[in-house]
């Protein structure tokens, strides 16, 4: 398919897992792409040709985002579509955890990601585009996990925030959407202990990890076409593990996650 021909592409976190699968099939449907990280995307750009552009961002910085913005303007003319992938997070309990700490899962993905969207949707609603963004997620933001409370409170947040975003921007015909993945085959889950994995499997009804590449095909169609009709919802891409349950992280994290109450 070709749903992005000719479409302008942001991307946030890609340089690996989900944000670069998103990347490679916008560029093989058709996009240019303008793929940031916070050490950039060199390695993918020089992979994809032309199409894709790299940029370092960390959108832990407003003034960053505001210069991502305004580089895919003067490189490609205006942005069609955003994709919103990146997040920060401390592991903890809730008694063993500070707020500084939770304060970095909410001034990265909350606060981070509510930069991207209103200054993409502004370029968008400023130059006429009917565009959409896509924001990342988590299936935690419906699912506790014991260790997971910042990073699960802030992907609720996220989701929340788009639900906010589809009755504030379709007026001006941009659509905002979220994409929940659930246990995905990324860098950051290629060291799960044997039974940590085991305990994952069976409560995954589809019965293993999905791949990136699965997730970004559900991203790039709530950003299409395809989806025109959809707006502000929450789309869970997890194998029907929300259904059944999450197992006990402690045979993940172990002592990480004792209680320090003194």
């Amino acid at each position: 398919m070709k749903r992005y021909e000719g479409k302008v592409a942001v991307v946030t976190a890609s340089a690996a897992g989900i944000g670069r699968a998103i990347v490679e099939r916008l560029v093989a449907e058709g996009a240019h792409v303008l793929a940031t990280s916070r050490n950039g995307a060199d390695e993918l750009a020089a992979k994809l040709g032309e199409r894709c552009v790299s940029m370092r961002v960390d959108i832990g910085q407003e003034d960053q985002i505001i210069a991502m913005v305004e580089a895919a303007k003067a490189r490609f003319g205006r942005i069609d579509v955003a994709f919103n992938v990146a997040n920060g997070a401390r592991l903890g309990t809730i008694l063993g955890s500070s707020a500084a700490e939770w304060r970095v899962a909410f001034d990265v993905s909350v606060i981070g990601t509510f930069n991207c969207v209103r200054h993409e949707a502004r370029q968008m609603i400023e130059a006429g585009i009917r565009g959409a963004i896509v924001n990342v997620a988590s299936l935690n933001a419906d699912v506790p996990a014991r260790g997971l409370s910042s990073y699960s409170a802030a992907k609720a947040a996220i989701v929340m925030l788009g639900k906010a975003c589809s009755i504030e921007f379709a007026q001006y015909g941009v659509r905002v959407n979220t994409l929940s993945p659930g246990l995905t085959g990324t860098a950051v889950n290629k060291d799960i202990p044997e039974a940590m994995l085991a305990a994952f499997m069976e409560r995954i009804p589809v019965g293993r990890m999905a791949s990136p590449e699965e997730q970004a095909e559900a991203a790039l169609f709530l950003g299409s076409e395809q989806a025109s009709y959809i707006c502000g919802e929450n789309l869970v891409v997890d194998g029907g593990w929300a259904n059944s349950g999450y197992p006990d992280t402690r045979l993940w994290f172990g002592g990480l996650l004792d209680d320090k109450l003194g």
